[in-house]
């Protein structure tokens, strides 16, 4: 099993390429309809305006109970201590065998 970071997708496609489809090595697959979009969403109260995206992370906690998505507490630690690993990963790849006791 292996965990990335969705921006290096081009690589592992051409890391797949060199070994099952020659054609498209250098010349992966791309398709991002959004890539040109720069919308910015406000959540607005009467005297205050903040993007939705640091709205969203500053009630994170409350979201995330309020959904109940805590009653696993020791799997989001767990996700969130994988995702600083790949993020401090400088490939952008990790293998399960990287991440030692967290699979």
């Amino acid at each position: 099993m292996v965990w990335m970071d969705y921006k290096r997708a081009s690589a592992l496609q051409n890391i797949l390429a060199e070994k099952y489809c020659q054609s498209l090595v250098g010349n992966p697959m791309k398709k991002n309809v959004a890539a040109d979009k720069n919308d910015r969403i406000y959540v607005s109260s009467s005297s205050l305006n903040v993007t939705l995206q640091d709205w969203l992370q500053s009630k994170a906690s409350t979201i995330e109970w309020s959904l109940g998505l805590r009653d696993g507490a020791e799997c989001v630690g767990n996700t969130r201590e994988m995702e600083d690993q790949l993020f401090a990963c400088e490939s952008g790849f990790m293998s399960a065998k990287e991440t030692g006791s967290l699979v």
